[in-house]
């Protein structure tokens, strides 16, 4: 099983201003030969993504929300409403093996996730594969402590 390394972001200043940080970002190989053509927002909101705190850590990793780049896939990570979600997107077909892999990889071992498949109209619009986190007795206990 390959072992997830922290790394820490390296910060480059443009210039005598300190205010313009940017974050140095390490593509992955598939990324790295398309990397002039990637949109600019769709790199910031990686670079973005580096530098954000971890949320949750368990035995297997430390998890965040945001873009990350794995292979040829691009991978959201979501937290709404304290539940999970996972979006990929792939310019080719995505299997279930990277499938499995991405949801182990960028989410906490203790979820339960599930492929939902919408409507025909929907999926037209929808690109990529989409798992979402399915509310357990301890998700429903955490909610009602937190309220309570």
């Amino acid at each position: 099983m390959e072992q997830r390394k922290l790394i820490r972001p390296r910060l480059h200043v443009n210039g005598p201003d300190d205010r313009k940080k940017r974050v140095k970002i390490a593509f992955p190989p598939y990324w790295e030969k398309r990397r002039n053509r990637l949109n600019a927002e769709f790199v910031r909101e990686v670079e973005e993504t580096v530098v954000k705190e971890v949320e949750e850590s368990d035995d297997y990793g430390f998890y965040k929300t945001g873009m990350f780049l794995y292979k040829s896939v691009a991978v959201v990570v979501k937290r709404d409403n304290g539940l999970w979600s996972l979006h990929i997107m792939s310019e080719h077909p995505v299997g279930l093996p990277l499938i499995r892999e991405v949801r182990y990889k960028f989410l906490p071992d203790n979820l339960l996730m599930a492929q939902l498949f919408p409507s025909r109209e929907e999926d037209s619009q929808l690109s990529g594969v989409m798992l979402h986190e399915v509310p357990t007795k301890e998700v429903d206990e955490e909610d009602s402590d937190e309220q309570a």
